[in-house]
């Protein structure tokens, strides 16, 4: 199997999972604008934001670790059973220390539905780990099953914890919980990775192997947290909690790029590591890198033009001036997909350290551009700061990652993408119908002429075989 096809194979396998989870929070949008007031729809996204925040802090992305080393070793039953201990004596003994640090912490400040955050983190978490488990031993159809059993359990528990039991918000954090704990059992069974934890082999080296490759891959977490709970926690304090919940609902859509490019990243990780020494590599890097971005700009201009359309499932009117952040988060999210595509190479080349230190200061940027104008033009700064951020992470890694590896950019794409782009968006905001399907026809026109060598050359090949 060439390398192409082992890559679209993987990611349409974790695709079938995946699309239960990564899009479960579009589908649960209307839902819970329905149920919920803005300031509650607000602080469910702030508290969900830190839970995110929590689980590199606390877990030390030993899981990452524990999936590159196993996808080292997937023949060698001795050396799985001690990563596999040593990942999770190290998650255990992290997850109690801070434990209790958040009990003692909560003695001098009120966190809201405590007992539910801690319960949803440690869930999370080793959710996150027996995944990447799975992926590690190259049974991605097991991570693809996980997924799905985690999306159904939430979206089945969130149904009958909002609508039936009118619980709130904590029926929120609990259904994300229980159906977390759900996947691991699974997992747990599945790969049999019970047969695999043995407490003989548990060893100081091998666990500072595992955070000497992990540890560094914090701060690139970290960057998410700067800039999504700074966007939100600056948004809560100079304007209030409802702009926040509005905020929010701006971010659901870009987020579903991320969350469909997420999908792709899991197999590109383990492609790009598994071939980062292979002599073809710039030239299969170069290729894959040019057709993410033409996917993903396909589907960002395709979701500003019909954006108009779409936003009206939000519903309620109070979310409304939502609808003005939109374009901004998408093309910021646009160039956050390059960044992921690069930080990859990154990994494979175990280079995490060039990973910290880009994202740090990605996320120091986020925070100055922010504080600076939010007094002037509101949330407007929070979205603002997000694309410049991602925008400038990269182009340095862009151009720095040419040590390791000679990715080559299309220039003639990356200006037609532009070209097409700037109208777009000033016809978004223009708030006429009549606007709205000249953009569809418009960009939908682009989309096809882009495609029409690739779609025709599939086609051909298919009647050859």
């Amino acid at each position: 199997m060439t390398k192409e096809r082992e890559l679209v194979k993987n990611t349409v396998i974790i695709l079938i999972g995946k699309v239960c989870t990564q899009l479960i929070s579009l589908l649960m949008l209307p839902l819970y604008t329905h149920v919920l007031p803005s300031n509650e729809y607000g602080l469910v996204d702030l508290i969900t934001t830190y839970v995110a925040l929590a689980l590199p802090l606390i877990g030390f992305q030993i899981e990452m670790g524990a999936f590159r080393y196993i996808l080292d070793n997937r023949k060698d039953e001795k050396r799985k059973t001690a990563i596999i201990s040593n990942s999770l004596v190290t998650i255990t003994g992290s997850t109690l220390f801070f434990l209790v640090i958040f009990l003692i912490v909560s003695r001098f400040v009120t966190i809201p539905y405590l007992p539910f955050v801690i319960l949803c983190v440690v869930a999370t978490l080793y959710s996150h780990f027996m995944l990447q488990v799975a992926r590690g031993l190259g049974d991605n159809l097991g991570y693809s099953i996980g997924c799905i059993i985690t999306g159904v359990t939430t979206v089945g528990l969130n149904l009958i914890f909002l609508l039936i039991l009118k619980t709130g918000i904590s029926g929120i954090l609990l259904a994300t919980a229980i159906a977390n704990l759900a996947n691991v059992l699974f997992l747990l069974i599945r790969e049999k990775a019970y047969k695999n934890i043995k407490v003989s082999t548990v060893e100081k080296s091998e666990i500072a192997a595992l955070l000497k490759y992990s540890m560094p891959l914090v701060p690139n977490s970290l960057i998410w947290w700067i800039i999504n709970v700074s966007d939100r926690t600056l948004i809560t304090i100079f304007i209030d909690m409802s702009a926040n919940g509005v905020y929010a609902v701006a971010n659901t859509f870009s987020n579903i790029i991320s969350q469909v490019y997420g999908v792709f990243n899991l197999s590109w990780t383990e492609s790009a590591s598994l071939h980062i020494e292979d002599e073809d590599r710039d030239t299969y890097f170069s290729s894959t890198f040019n057709q993410i971005i033409k996917i993903f700009s396909s589907i960002a201009l395709l979701m500003i033009a019909g954006m108009p359309i779409l936003f009206l499932i939000v519903g309620k009117e109070e979310y409304f001036s939502a609808y003005n952040y939109i374009p901004i988060l998408l093309i910021g999210m646009f160039f956050n997909i390059v960044v992921t595509f690069i930080g990859a190479i990154y990994i494979a080349k175990k280079k995490t350290k060039e990973v910290a230190i880009t994202s740090l200061w990605a996320g120091i940027l986020n925070v100055v551009i922010n504080v600076s104008l939010i007094h002037f033009i509101g949330v407007w700064a929070a979205a603002l700061s997000t694309l410049m951020s991602f925008l400038i992470m990269s182009v340095y890694r862009y151009k720095d990652v040419q040590k390791y590896v000679s990715l080559k950019l299309s220039v003639r794409a990356a200006l037609l993408n532009l070209l097409i782009a700037i109208p777009a968006v000033a016809l978004y905001y223009m708030h006429s119908i009549y606007m709205t399907v000249l953009n569809v026809l418009m960009v939908g026109a682009y989309v096809v002429l882009i495609w029409y060598k690739d779609i025709g050359r599939i086609l051909r090949k298919k009647k050859a075989e």
